[in-house]
């Protein structure tokens, strides 16, 4: 399991990166191929292997000296919300990893020390108005697919092993911040309204 790690993380890497690199053809295929994959390696391999690999994907697409890290975040969220839909309360572990990245999701891509992170609570809506990456698709698609990949997380949740008492209460005010928020362009409430209808 751990030598088909690094090929694994290449191919998914790949695919993920497909919006960041602005790859020709359909970018949400290619999304939702990648996202297949990573449910079958979810099904496959055993908790430690794919725990490691989770943080390595999430490593790669938090990294802000990505040229376009909104894209990459938006594209892991989508992966890793199908990968909660089907392994439902055995994911709960899994998604903890991913609460930070679903929090700067949230709060619109921006990059602080070296990693994505999301502004204070009370600077959340100020910088939902302005995307750090300037890439208003790419940033409101990772907020609603972070709001997706919370809500199936939480649906899920067996005995808190997603969100104990702690873990709510750090996502109740973002996830109360987001309630307000209103796509700025037709533009881009068009293509939310695409993702959510995938």
């Amino acid at each position: 399991e751990a030598a088909a790690a690094g090929p694994a993380l290449a191919v998914l890497t790949a695919g993920l990166g497909a919006r960041e690199a602005r790859a020709p053809g359909d970018i949400s295929a290619i999304e939702d191929a990648t996202a297949s994959a990573l449910v079958a390696l979810a099904e496959r391999l055993t908790e430690a292997p794919f725990a490691s690999l989770l943080a390595r994907l999430t490593a790669w697409a938090v990294d802000a000296r990505a040229p376009r890290p909104a894209a990459r975040l938006a594209s892991l969220l989508a992966a890793a919300s199908a990968t909660s839909e089907r392994l439902r309360s055995v994911f709960g572990p899994f998604g903890r990893q991913l609460v930070d990245a679903a929090l700067a999701g949230l709060g619109g891509v921006e990059a602080q020390g070296g990693a994505v992170a999301a502004p204070p609570p009370k600077k959340r809506r100020a910088a939902a108005a302005v995307p750090a990456d300037d890439d208003a698709d790419a940033s409101w698609l990772a907020r609603l697919r972070a709001l997706r990949l919370l809500h199936r997380c939480l649906l899920y949740d067996a005995g808190g092993a997603f969100a104990d008492a702690a873990a709510a209460a750090r996502l109740l005010d973002p996830l109360a911040g987001a309630l307000g928020l209103v796509a700025p362009t037709v533009a881009v409430a068009a293509a939310l309204e695409a993702d959510s209808a995938g």
